[in-house]
């Protein structure tokens, strides 16, 4: 056969298959099927479903006007209350390595609140403004735009007729911290809720000594007044060490929720705090020991067995509160259940998928790394396992919405990165642009309700946002 035979036939295989090439892709982006994903320590990499695969390259709307502003529904009634161990099942459920399939824990919690939310019939459950919910985290140094990130996020999400906020800022590293702090621009929106009370500083110096209930001591020194005394040469100095006293300390002195300053709040935590007689924190990323604990998210009772023992531990340590340390004292002595392990789709969504350990699904958005958050860029994946009957009606995978940011999880853990920027187009840049228009009434938060007082209007330009 000559060559002019061979071409005169391959031209007409092309004529046949060009047409039918282009009508199977034309189909599959018509008639997208999200089918499957895989982020597995297995795989060589992650797994994206050809339904979307140019979704990410698409250019970012730069704008947030356009999500559905109430995607949490009506906010959970003030007697609303967690069943905590249905929780800690279900984001175990999963096989053998339940807890590393971080995807399936969010879902659950997004999917599934009439399994494991309750109205509570006692009042002991209600909203009392006399005895609000404490919130407490710590402060080293000038304020930052991160401070005022971390506040926006807890007025944005938080049940205020009940709760307060407790900044609690190092005086050992500044004396005049707390006077310095009610000068600083970043606070200055905030000043009429601090002057309400909704917002506290207090001054933070570590103490000489904590008191521990009489029934709850053990064998070490302790003065007339109850107090275990600390020796002076073994107090932290140290910004990390001193914030992982500060939470135990504070928390055993006045009880409720410590969380650290580069958290997001995602909603409503007030039914995980109201369970009664719940103490928690979460799972260091995906390790399984026992007392693999990580306490940017603690709950302690004031006063209790539990508190006294983590102080009282500490102390026999040289004053070492770190929480894995502490957790395996409490494994070490059984005592490991008194203090609930929820799993990082709680509180963390994304800390097992950074650190190679999460199995299954991933989260939406899909993030590889904590600096994702800070990317005005699209991102590699960023919406392979978005679901078409996840999809908010009003919303588009192009457009960062908080209606599409871990929804289901509690916070989201920010994770340091003290230094970065905000940048428009970034979800960081989402999220606060999303806050300063609930505060100025442009939009409700979350729940559907508006900002009920005085308006606030917050300087948006990226300087704003240098430290």
């Amino acid at each position: 056969m000559d060559s002019r035979r061979v071409f005169y036939n391959l031209s007409r295989c092309a004529l046949v298959l060009v047409p039918c090439f282009l009508l199977i892709h034309s189909f599959i982006f018509l008639f997208p099927h999200n089918k499957s994903f895989a982020h597995d320590r297995s795989s060589a990499g992650i797994i994206y479903d050809a339904a979307y695969p140019l979704e990410s390259s698409r250019p970012l709307k730069f704008h947030v006007a356009d999500e559905v502003v109430a995607f949490l529904g009506k906010r959970p009634h003030a007697k609303t209350f967690a069943d905590i161990p249905t929780i800690i099942k279900a984001c175990n459920s999963v096989g053998v390595d339940g807890w590393r399939d971080t995807s399936n824990c969010v879902n659950y919690l997004r999917d599934s609140e009439d399994e494991y939310l309750s109205i509570g019939k006692d009042d002991s459950f209600a909203c009392n403004a006399e005895n609000p919910l404490k919130y407490h985290t710590y402060w080293r140094g000038p304020f930052t735009w991160r401070v005022s990130f971390m506040l926006k996020s807890f007025l944005f999400t938080q049940n205020l007729e009940c709760s307060k906020m407790y900044l609690w800022l190092d005086a050992d590293w500044d004396e005049d911290t707390v006077e310095v702090a009610m000068e600083s621009p970043v606070l200055a929106p905030f000043l009429p809720l601090v002057r309400s009370g909704l917002i506290n500083l207090r001054a933070w110096k570590y103490p000489t000594g904590v008191y521990i209930p009489r029934h709850y001591r053990d064998n070490q020194e302790y003065n007339h007044e109850g107090m275990l005394t600390f020796r002076q040469h073994q107090i932290p100095r140290g910004a990390v060490a001193v914030s992982d006293s500060v939470r135990f300390i504070i928390l055993h002195q006045e009880g409720g929720l410590y969380t650290d300053m580069d958290t997001m709040f995602l909603k409503d935590l007030r039914p995980l705090l109201i369970a009664p007689d719940m103490s928690f924190a979460e799972r260091w990323g995906a390790h399984p020991g026992p007392g693999e604990y990580n306490t940017a998210y603690l709950r302690l009772q004031a006063n209790s067995s539990l508190s006294s023992r983590a102080i009282q531990g500490a102390a026999r340590m040289g004053l070492n509160f770190h929480p894995r340390v502490l957790g395996r004292l409490l494994a070490k002595s059984e005592h490991e259940n008194d203090l609930v392990m929820f799993e990082t789709g709680v509180f963390d969504p994304l800390w097992s998928f950074f650190d190679h350990d999460a199995i299954g699904f991933c989260t939406v958005p899909c993030f590889g790394d904590f600096a994702q958050f800070y990317n005005k860029r699209p991102i590699p994946g960023e919406w392979s396992t978005l679901r078409p009957e996840d999809k908010l009606p009003g919303t588009s995978p192009g457009n960062r919405t908080l209606s599409n940011f871990f929804r289901g999880a509690y916070a989201h853990h920010i994770h340091n990165q003290w230094s970065k920027h905000v940048v428009p187009g970034s979800w960081v840049w989402v999220a606060d642009q999303t806050y300063n228009q609930f505060f100025r009434g442009q939009r409700t938060n979350l729940y559907g309700e508006d900002w009920s007082r005085a308006p606030i209007d917050f300087a948006t330009d990226e300087a704003a946002y240098r430290p």
